[in-house]
């Protein structure tokens, strides 16, 4: 086995030594018996970008910080291969303690364990199929009559969420916020103005209903938004539609990955909504790596940035998608 990580050339040595285990730079070449290793600090985006381009399995070490654990999910990290300090323990993401600490921190044999286990099971970064299902919770629809003068809801009970939203249009584009700063929700409010269809808002927090209302209830009752937050559904009264145009916040990846998996799959187009480059760069090269992107909308401050680094497929107009999805 070879351990690609984010260290300097001297702990490189200091780790083989001690392990016996060949350590690289995480630049290097990897080949098929590699495991990436990105640690927590100040390039930890930029080197999990790196990383999960290589093919590999990679092990994350967090440490104690939520925040490096939340970005190692949302690029798909298998909990089991992130590793955080809990009191004088090294246990992963999912709970398993794997080893004791070392002088207060997480020792290089905790990480060669956890690397060896990610080799052995093959756990590359791939959306689902190393995340464990949480809890089954009954998930509803809430319904609001459009015009009404009181809200009115009937609760419906639903195996999966994602039948809810699947069954609403015969096809779907999938509008991504790729970044924090990034206009998702207007960008799928005129693309699903442009194809006369149903704007569904994917969300932990939603946003994007302030387009067609004071509120949700308003939104809703207009028949041309849907709001989702992977457990529960609210939605007006609309007529039959062909498109529906879901807009995805990332950071609802991790507590519903089967939806947005099922949505991805069904979608004819993948859309990414960004903003800053920097953080857009990031976010695009780690989606490319393993899934499919069609388009990519810039604002047009960044736009000659994206526009060099990704081509014909970067627009600041998704309007013009309408003709290409006629």
């Amino acid at each position: 086995m070879q351990i690609l990580i984010n260290t300097s050339k001297t702990s490189l040595e200091t780790f083989k030594r001690a392990t016996g285990v060949e350590f690289r730079p995480l630049e290097s070449t990897s080949d098929r018996d590699a495991v990436a290793v990105v640690v927590q600090g100040n390039s930890f985006e930029k080197d999990i970008s790196t990383a999960i381009q290589f093919g590999v399995p990679v092990v994350v070490v967090a440490g104690n910080d939520r925040e490096c654990v939340e970005q190692a999910t949302k690029y798909f990290i298998p909990e089991s291969c992130i590793l955080t300090k809990q009191n004088n323990s090294v246990v992963t993401a999912d709970g398993k303690k794997i080893a004791e600490t070392v002088g207060g921190g997480i020792g290089v044999r905790a990480v060669v364990k956890a690397a060896e286990y990610a080799l052995k099971n093959k756990l590359c970064p791939e959306p689902l199929v190393w995340i464990e299902s949480e809890p089954t919770i009954e998930p509803v629809i809430s319904t609001v009559e459009k015009n009404s003068v009181k809200e009115k809801k009937n609760v419906i009970p639903l195996h999966n969420p994602a039948e809810g939203i699947l069954d609403i249009a015969k096809r779907i584009v999938v509008v991504f916020k790729a970044t924090p700063d990034a206009e998702s929700g207007k960008a799928a409010y005129d693309l699903a103005t442009s194809l006369n269809g149903v704007h569904a808002e994917l969300a932990n927090k939603q946003c994007s209903y302030c387009l067609y209302g004071n509120t949700i209830e308003d939104a809703v009752a207009t028949g041309k938004y849907i709001t989702c937050d992977g457990k529960t559904m609210t939605k007006g009264s609309f007529v039959e539609t062909d498109w529906l145009v879901v807009e995805i916040d990332t950071s609802i990846l991790a507590s519903s990955p089967k939806l947005v998996d099922s949505i991805y799959k069904k979608a004819d187009k993948i859309v990414h909504v960004v903003g800053d480059y920097e953080k857009g760069k990031l976010a695009i090269d780690a989606w490319r790596s393993s899934w499919r992107l069609d388009a990519v909308v810039s604002n047009k401050q960044n736009y000659g940035k994206y526009k060099k680094a990704y081509g014909d497929i970067v627009i600041t107009d998704i309007g013009v998608l309408t003709e290409q999805l006629a």
